[in-house]
């Protein structure tokens, strides 16, 4: 899952350039519309950001933005991948 998260961080580089900038580690959740990655960059709103990205709901569950089995690191990994950004910047 930890080749899927980077990628997926990558992808996000490229769509949205700043984007870790933007994201609230402490609160980072992606069980939660609000707090996962995609909510908190569309203001609680992830249906919108998927559609500004060009993504569809099962694309995002498979690059680990969407988690409805509760994987337990993804929020982990995914705070990795933001402190990875905001230490290079």
């Amino acid at each position: 899952m930890k080749n899927v998260v980077a990628s997926s961080a990558k992808f996000l580089d490229k769509k949205l350039p700043n984007w870790a900038k933007k994201i609230k580690v402490t609160l980072l959740t992606i069980n939660s519309n609000e707090h996962c990655i995609l909510g908190q960059l569309s203001k609680g709103d992830p249906r919108a950001m998927l559609e500004k990205i060009g993504l569809n709901e099962d694309k995002a569950y498979d690059m680990g933005f969407v988690s409805d089995c509760g994987i337990e690191n993804l929020d982990d990994l995914w705070k990795e991948e933001v402190r990875k950004r905001r230490v290079k910047k």
